[in-house]
C-alpha cells in the first residue's frame, strides 16, 4: 500500500514538473470559461484570490462578474480587520480594471443587509 502512495506522489510530482501551478490556474480558467454561461469570481484581495484573478486577465477570458462582501455599514470603519483588504486592495484593484477597460459587472456586498434578508426571510 505504501509503495503506490509513493507511485502516486512521485507521480503527481512528475505532472507539477511538466505543468507549473501558474499554468495549472490558467487551465483551469478556461475550463470553467468554457462550461459556464455566466463566471463570478469571489475576489477578497487575498492572496489566493488575487492569483485567480490575474490567471483569469491572462488568458483573456472574461469574467462576468467580480463579488466581495464587507461590513462597513456595522462598523463605520474602512480599516477594521474585515474592510481592510476590501479598502485598500479590492476597491483599488476594480477601479483600476474598470479604468483599462475590462468590462464586469462588480458587486460589493454588505454583510448584514445579506444577513437580515436571510433572517427576515426565515424567521
Amino acid at each position: 500500500m505504501v509503495r503506490n502512495v509513493k507511485l502516486t506522489v512521485e507521480k503527481i510530482a512528475k505532472l507539477r514538473e511538466l505543468s507549473p501551478l501558474w499554468e495549472m490556474y490558467k487551465d483551469r480558467v478556461r475550463q470553467i470559461r468554457d462550461l459556464y454561461d455566466y463566471c463570478v469570481l469571489w475576489y477578497s484581495g487575498g492572496s489566493d484570490s488575487h492569483n485567480i484573478l490575474n490567471a483569469w486577465l491572462e488568458t483573456g477570458c472574461k469574467i462576468d462578474e467580480i463579488a466581495t462582501t464587507w461590513n462597513y455599514d456595522t462598523t463605520g470603519e474602512k480599516q477594521n480587520h474585515q474592510n481592510a483588504e476590501i479598502t485598500n486592495v479590492v476597491l483599488p484593484d476594480i477601479d483600476n480594471l474598470q479604468k483599462k477597460g475590462y468590462n464586469f459587472k462588480f458587486r460589493l456586498i454588505n454583510i448584514p443587509d445579506y444577513g437580515l434578508k436571510i433572517f427576515n426571510k426565515f424567521s
